[in-house]
């Protein structure tokens, strides 16, 4: 059982690097993403592995470890103008 402070979501699909999840992420859920990989549609954070601990079908982590946003670039991000 999770404690108050965990964070407990089924994984609904995995994301590739040229072969993205299509479709609705579930409420309650996650997707697994590779490096690379686009972000699904509704997602906003990207948990590093290293900070959670996989339970069969679901992630369970440390809600103190999770910020909205964290880990994310925009396309092109990486890239300086000119």
């Amino acid at each position: 059982a999770p404690t108050q402070r965990e964070i407990v979501l089924a994984v609904a699909g995995t994301a590739f690097a040229g072969h993205p999840f299509d479709g609705a992420v579930p409420a309650g859920a996650c997707i697994r993403i590779m490096t690379g990989a686009p972000m699904p549609a509704g997602c906003d954070t990207v948990i590093p592995q290293e900070r959670v601990r996989v339970d069969g079908d679901t992630i369970r982590f440390a809600a103190h470890d999770v910020a909205r946003g964290a880990n994310c670039r925009k396309a092109g991000e990486d890239l300086a103008r000119g």
